[in-house]
């Protein structure tokens, strides 16, 4: 029994190993780097997205605007020296969370007013009223954004330009008891 390969054989001589191998390592080189490529580009969240539903009390009251007159367009327990068009109020909400005595007050009015003009006018209101002004991080580069804090209670004022050079205005009014 001869164990010495016989290299002239026909069937040793087509395959060779060598090329396979190379091939093999150059595939799984391919496979490898597309991965890593595919992980870098691929973001992965670092907090996972979760909507909770909580069994807190929440009490939104949305007043229909369209046939009051004044004051009444204004959500009860609004404050009355917050400076506001009544006239020309679109919204009145008041969302009231009683297990956390919290009670938010919105207000949406359009105004003829400048944007500038508009600004002024509420940091006048912060600085006359006793509140701090905070400056805002994330502005938004469309709208104007202020917001102040007294005691333990917030307002924040956005004012959106609208293309016929009027002004959408929203004050929000969170009143921690």
């Amino acid at each position: 029994m001869n164990l010495i390969p016989d290299l002239n054989r026909e069937s040793l001589r087509r395959v060779s190993t060598v090329p396979h191998l190379v091939l093999f390592f150059c595939l799984l080189l391919v496979i490898t780097g597309t991965m890593y490529i595919y992980s870098i580009q691929t973001p992965t969240p670092l907090v996972e997205n979760k909507s909770e539903v909580t069994k807190e009390k929440t009490i939104v009251s949305v007043q229909d605007v369209s046939n009051l007159q004044g004051k009444e367009k204004l959500p009860v327990g609004f404050p009355q020296n917050i400076p506001i068009e009544i006239d020309s109020v679109t919204e009145s909400i008041k969302t009231e969370f009683p297990d956390k005595g919290v009670v938010q007050y919105t207000v949406a009015y359009t105004s003829q007013a400048s944007t500038t003009d508009i600004q002024k006018q509420y940091e006048t209101f912060f600085e006359t009223d006793s509140f701090v002004k905070k400056e805002i991080d994330n502005q938004v580069a469309t709208l104007v954004q202020l917001h102040a804090s007294k005691d333990t209670d917030d307002l924040s004022v956005v004012i959106e330009p609208k293309v016929d050079e009027t002004n959408n205005v929203y004050v929000i009014f969170l009143d921690r008891q």
